[in-house]
């Protein structure tokens, strides 16, 4: 009885936080997406499982992007420079090596000197003037969205999507060069805001921020094809000196994006191709459900080019978990499954929502990406517990 009023309480409390936000949903940075569960090596004694970062952390320093400070701290709350971003993103191209570059500020013993050769030389990031980079000067974070942008453009990737964000109130502060990074970054749930309605285009990056925001990129990105893969692991070239493994920012030599093998559990959005004017319906699977008893979930989607026109539920939730959906399908939709109690044999694998979409006859072809998000507490097992749940996200892919 004491759990079931516990329950009841729960699902009040969850029922009314879902109709406060039913019409309006903001994804803020500091309460990021639930994308990975690798376990983590609980080597940084200022990176705990509590904190909101801790996955992001986890991925950036097993895939070998980031890496501590020093051995045991990792100092989230630090600022980024943009020597260290443009250092990142050579490494994942298994650091290259281009032709000196004109900037009297970046000299040949810095660690981030061949990544700001390289990355002015594939017009990734340009410098303040001919003769001056600032590699030490804090990276703005409208700064690291084009820095991003850039480089996915450099990496073929697709840059066609974008959003509105005027639900920020200092959109008008994000500097002309960086809006179509913003956008781009704010459709792929890349870079979001830091409240509800600010996305701080001026504030510096902290470490945990950049961490967070190079795992959405990556798992968004980075896995598109094999080949893509492939060009990430090789091995990099010997290091001439042994300066770059004492820097602040400490990058790993080699990186992996593999997570073929997933045996925890996973929330998986199928992806499909269609034409303007088809009927679609993509499915959510729940992989090695760990008992969910409440689940509050967001989509998110290309309303210029796609509809979400009715939504169901799926079997291995349906007469087990009850749902209840937003009166609007907009993007930004949200879906709320909750129950009472539940039994060892109402644990169930497999679909969990069926999404139904149209395309727009006059929608334009390219992949759009369905993202569903959810925040801390929006998941809880059969005893209340809070959980977390890596999203496998989908795609529509319109063709002619």
């Amino acid at each position: 009885m004491i759990k079931k009023k516990m329950y009841y309480m729960f699902a009040f409390l969850l029922v009314v936080t879902m109709l406060c936000y039913i019409t309006h949903y903001s994804f803020v940075e500091k309460s990021p997406v639930k994308v990975n569960a690798l376990v983590y090596t609980e080597q940084f004694s200022d990176v705990k499982k509590s904190d909101w970062f801790y996955k992001d952390v986890d991925y950036v320093v097993k895939s070998g992007l980031m890496n501590g400070t020093d051995a045991d701290s990792f100092f989230p709350n630090e600022n980024t420079t943009r020597g260290m971003i443009v250092t990142i993103l050579w490494r994942l191209e298994s650091n290259p090596v281009e032709k000196e570059s004109d900037f009297l500020d970046v000299p040949k013993d810095a660690y981030y000197y061949n990544a700001v050769n390289w990355a002015f030389a594939n017009k990734i990031v340009n410098g303040y003037s001919d003769t001056i980079f600032g590699p030490d000067d804090n990276v703005t974070r409208e700064q690291l969205a084009t820095i991003i942008y850039k480089y996915a453009k450099y990496k073929n990737y697709s840059i066609s999507n974008n959003v509105s964000l005027n639900q920020y109130s200092d959109f008008g502060l994000i500097s002309s060069y960086a809006v179509p990074a913003i956008k781009w970054a704010n459709a792929y749930g890349i870079i979001m805001g830091t409240t509800e309605n600010m996305i701080l285009p001026q504030g510096t990056a902290h470490r945990c921020e950049v961490a967070t925001i190079l795992h959405r990129f990556c798992l968004c990105f980075m896995k598109e094809t094999n080949e893509d893969i492939s060009n990430t692991e090789k091995e990099p070239p010997k290091k001439e000196n042994t300066h770059e493994e004492n820097t602040y920012e400490g990058i790993s030599d080699k990186v992996s994006f593999d997570e073929t093998h997933i045996d925890y559990p996973t929330l998986e959005l199928n992806s499909i191709t269609a034409k303007p004017g088809e009927n679609v319906k993509l499915a959510i699977k729940i992989k090695n459900n760990p008992g969910i008893l409440g689940m509050t979930l967001t989509a998110h989607y290309d309303e210029s080019n796609i509809n979400l026109d009715s939504v169901e539920n799926g079997e291995a939730f349906d007469n087990i978990l009850n749902l209840t959906v937003s009166n609007s399908l907009k993007s930004g939709a949200r879906f709320a499954w909750d129950s009472v109690e539940i039994d060892h044999e109402d644990i169930k694998n497999g679909n969990i929502l069926y999404m139904n979409f149209s395309i727009l006859n006059d929608a334009k072809t390219g992949k759009y990406p369905i993202t569903l998000t959810y925040t801390e507490g929006d998941i809880v097992d059969n005893n209340l517990n809070s959980i977390s749940l890596p999203i496998v996200n989908g795609y529509i892919t319109i063709v002619e």
